[in-house]
């Protein structure tokens, strides 16, 4: 009797009661290394009973709800929920007592780095294709999101480049649209690679005219009469910085102040740095001078008579005769006094006569034509004699006519 009253009194001082516990978190556990769990499990609610003292004291983090996945397979399966209550507690209920849980295989997936650029490098530079390192790398992660994968890439902007880059860049992935691939359900084995890309100015080349370099005067008693280049234009090559600003070439200075007469010869081109010359690096260079002569006129020149017989006397018709020199300014102008040009120059006609193949002088007959001789002064030219032939006459023949 003593008992019986002793529990009554503990049945109403502490009655057992239920109560729920509510988005109790359930957790997966004993997940084998190579099945990958898609989702979280989500939350249950369990209603547990027990005395109110110990149900009172009760919090949620003191119930664990879990699924025991460690004979899971591949695929979406219904697992029971199990769980952990208090002491004191039982359960009265879970909801639901099932959970839908999808598992996928674990894989690796290896991909080649490819390398992409955006932007242009400036006008005149290229790159060659680059060295990456590592040159593939492996992704991880369940199947599912594996087979989605397109490829992994790197890029690199080009624009305003132009010197070779060697650094490091992020890995992208991309699915087969070509779009980024973002999941965090999948893990690389390198995030960045090393990327090397040696950039360089191109190689151009092109037709350039050559131009000769002149220095000082030419001496004034000539003048230029013309230049010739052979050949005229030649091909250089170099970068295309270098050579897209070069238009011609010119050779080795000449200095004309040097020049006694027409050139002709080999002579060099100067050629700037970084700059080559297809076909060597000389032209044929021809500097025509022409001599700066005037003409003068002489009148009523003399007409003169070498080796005369001796105990004859001749004379010329005519006896005078008009002359046209050339000679360079100078000359004349230091050969003329008061206005008139004095120059020792003779006109003539030479009497000795050949001797004959015995050793005789055939005896000429008079009147003769004879061809006229003219002597001038060194650097003088003769133009023009008013007559080139005289008639030469004896004095005692023309007496009897």
């Amino acid at each position: 009797m003593a008992v019986f009253l002793m529990l009554y009194v503990s049945s109403v001082e502490d009655p057992v009661v239920e109560r729920n516990f509510t988005d109790i978190s359930v957790t997966a556990t004993d997940l084998p290394v190579h099945l990958f769990l898609n989702q979280e499990p989500g939350s249950v609610e369990i209603r547990a009973s027990g005395y109110r003292s110990a149900v009172n004291t009760s919090l949620a983090r003191d119930i664990r709800a879990y699924i025991d996945l460690r004979n899971a397979t591949t695929g979406t399966t219904l697992y029971p929920v199990q769980y952990s209550l208090p002491n004191g507690l039982s359960l009265v209920y879970i909801r639901p007592e099932y959970l839908s849980l999808t598992l996928d295989e674990l894989d690796v997936l290896e991909l080649p780095v490819r390398y992409y650029t955006t932007n242009a490098l400036p006008e005149g530079y290229r790159y060659e294709d680059p060295v990456i390192s590592p040159s593939t790398i492996l992704v991880s992660g369940p199947r599912q999101w594996l087979d989605q994968i397109g490829e992994a890439k790197v890029s690199l902007d080009l624009d305003g480049r132009l010197v070779s880059f060697d650094g490091s860049l992020p890995v992208v992935l991309l699915d087969h649209q070509d779009e980024p691939f973002l999941n965090g359900s999948v893990s690389l084995s390198a995030e960045e690679v090393r990327v090397f890309v040696e950039i360089s100015e191109n190689l151009s080349s092109k037709n350039v005219s050559v131009r000769v370099a002149l220095s000082g005067n030419v001496n004034e008693r000539y003048s230029m009469a013309g230049i010739e280049i052979q050949p005229l234009t030649v091909k250089i090559t170099g970068t295309y910085s270098t050579v897209s600003t070069i238009e011609y070439l010119m050779t080795e200075t000449v200095d004309l102040s040097l020049l006694s007469d027409t050139f002709t010869g080999p002579i060099r081109i100067v050629v700037p740095p970084g700059v080559s010359v297809l076909d060597g690096e000389t032209v044929e260079l021809t500097i025509r001078l022409e001599k700066n002569l005037i003409q003068t006129a002489l009148v009523n020149v003399p007409i003169e008579m070498r080796n005369v017989p001796e105990g004859s006397l001749y004379y010329t018709e005519p006896d005078m005769v008009n002359l046209i020199l050339r000679a360079f300014p100078d000359l004349i102008e230091a050969a003329t006094i008061d206005g008139e040009l004095d120059l020792p120059i003779s006109v003539y006609v030479d009497l000795d006569s050949e001797e004959s193949s015995e050793g005789e002088s055939p005896l000429p007959q008079y009147p003769l034509t004879m061809e006229l001789k003219v002597e001038l002064p060194e650097d003088f030219d003769l133009v023009m004699i008013s007559e080139e032939q005289v008639t030469v006459y004896e004095t005692g023949e023309q007496e009897n006519q």
